[in-house]
């Protein structure tokens, strides 16, 4: 893949660090549209910072999934590096690769930050840089983790992502808090992106209109908005007058597959207080009623199964948790069938 033409904000990504003004920065954050080409520039801008400035020191480069990060950065990004004077030498069943440049070797050791327990993956690890893609899909834990493993001289943090809402924890500790992390900040939109053809991009801003409009197009850390309840109407269901009850109850739509209510103490009811579960195990105009307290023993046939899909220097990539089990009815009454039919 040859890269004929980069963009003044793509080419000042890949060389920030070399430039007087700015390269005692910390870090750097590209945020913006989607397709802005700010990933590309990014992960070359890492490897020409660890290929010049370091020899024998370890990296890492995040994404939200080991295969995601491989897709989207590692597999179109090598084949480039040897046309800028790289070596590369990959070794995918450990999930890191070895970069030379000028008789510099350094490793970079590729990580998925899927979720809370992601962040014992890197623990204990001693890095000279880290390079987050997509980072707003990444837990805190894991992110802060990681920063934390840099500890060589000279280290520094790279993060690209697509907005989010304005109330995610990255948007606030980071893009909010420049100065005081020393950052860098840049923002991308499609015309940074050379590679991009006019066609497409108006096809892109065809496709989406308000938030996501607002996030994918215009690069924006924006709320979700818009009329959620189209029927609510305020003359309607406001009551403004004072209340005298002896009981409050506050209905409520928590969004899951529930209808609930809460009461002052913040104790979630259902009707009769029971508990509507939807399942397609049964049919429409079926509802199984069940004792909660008395009604079936669990069963168990085999222990715990647990099946990895890869366990590589302690990565985890996939984990099946599985256990043969089944219910019996400790009672003939514990469990009433009803079955509803209309009337003609």
């Amino acid at each position: 893949m040859t890269i004929t033409e980069f963009s003044p904000k793509q080419r000042f990504v890949m060389k920030w660090w070399n430039m007087r003004d700015y390269g005692k920065r910390d870090a750097i954050i590209c945020d913006g549209a989607v397709r802005s080409g700010k990933t590309l520039s990014m992960s070359l801008g890492f490897l020409f910072w660890a290929g010049k400035c370091f020899d024998g020191c370890a990296f890492a480069m995040c994404g939200k999934t080991i295969t995601s990060l491989r897709r989207n950065v590692v597999t179109p990004l090598l084949p480039m590096l040897s046309e800028y004077g790289f070596a590369v030498s990959e070794r995918v069943s450990g999930n890191y690769f070895d970069i030379t440049l000028l008789g510099r070797t350094n490793r970079v050791y590729l990580f998925g930050g899927r979720d809370e327990s992601s962040a014992a993956l890197i623990q204990g690890m001693t890095l000279a840089g880290v390079f987050f893609d997509e980072v707003a899909l990444m837990p805190r834990s894991f992110v802060e983790q990681a920063l934390a493993r840099c500890s060589v001289s000279g280290s520094k943090m790279w993060f690209n992502c697509n907005p989010d809402n304005p109330s995610h924890w990255f948007y606030n500790e980071w893009i909010k808090k420049l100065r005081a992390k020393n950052a860098l900040y840049l923002h991308f939109s499609m015309d940074d992106n050379p590679s991009l053809s006019d066609s497409v991009r108006r096809r892109y801003e065809r496709m989406y209109s308000g938030t996501f409009y607002d996030r994918f197009i215009l690069g924006k850390w924006t709320a979700s908005r818009g009329v959620v309840y189209p029927m609510f109407s305020g003359e309607k269901h406001v009551f403004r007058e004072d209340i005298d009850c002896e009981r409050y109850i506050i209905s409520c739509d928590y969004g899951t597959v529930k209808d609930c209510s809460a009461n002052a103490d913040g104790k979630l009811m259902l009707p009769f207080g029971s508990e509507l579960i939807k399942t397609s195990a049964v049919d429409d105009d079926t509802v199984i009623g069940i004792d909660r307290d008395f009604a079936l023993e669990f069963i168990t046939s085999t222990d715990l199964v647990m099946e990895t899909d890869k366990l590589i220097d302690r990565q985890l990539d996939q984990m099946t948790v599985s256990i043969t089990c089944g219910f019996r009815r400790i009672t003939p009454d514990a469990v009433k069938v009803l079955t509803v039919t209309a009337n003609e």
